[in-house]
């Protein structure tokens, strides 16, 4: 895959960050909490706002679009 010729498509990923996707209640699966209420206000959810906090920005996320569907890698390393 990195050894193709192509250049890489930017999307807007930050549409991802009003979606309920966490749970606030790990690991169940509630998905009830959402990202940029976190990012916002650390106090709602001190488990999450953590990972945030020690999230690697070393390598990129990379997504791929398999049959309509979007699937995203996260420190995707070459």
């Amino acid at each position: 895959m990195w050894a193709l010729d192509i250049e890489p498509e930017t999307i807007d990923r930050k549409r991802h960050l009003d979606l309920a996707f966490w749970s606030s209640r790990p690991p169940e699966p509630l998905f009830d909490l959402v990202p940029r209420h976190v990012i916002n206000d650390s106090t709602i959810n001190v488990v999450h706002a953590r990972r945030i906090e020690q999230a690697g920005m070393t390598f990129p996320l990379d997504a791929t679009e398999l049959n309509s569907r979007l699937s995203r890698q996260d420190h995707v390393q070459a």
